[in-house]
C-alpha cells in the first residue's frame, strides 16, 4: 500500500512524467527501426536472386546467335 501511494505521489508531482514519455518514445523508436530493418532484410533475401542476376532471363524472337550459347549455355 505505501509503494502505491508513493507511485501517486510521484506520478502527480509530474517530475516522472517526462521520463515516461521519453521512455514511449525510446520504445517507438526502437520498434520502428527493428520493424524496417526486418522488412529490408526480407526483401533483399526474396530478391537476391535478381540483384545478382542470377535470375535473368534471355528470350528474343528471332533464333539468338550462337556465340550468345557460350555465355549462356
Amino acid at each position: 500500500m505505501t509503494l502505491l501511494r508513493h507511485a501517486r505521489r510521484e506520478w502527480r508531482g509530474a517530475e516522472l512524467k517526462p521520463v515516461l514519455a521519453a521512455l514511449l518514445v525510446a520504445v517507438a523508436a526502437a520498434t520502428g527501426v527493428l520493424a524496417f530493418s526486418d522488412r529490408i532484410e526480407r526483401t533483399l533475401a526474396a530478391r537476391s536472386g535478381e540483384l545478382i542476376g542470377g535470375d535473368a532471363v534471355l528470350s528474343s524472337r528471332q533464333p539468338l546467335p550462337r556465340r550468345t550459347g557460350a555465355v549462356c549455355p
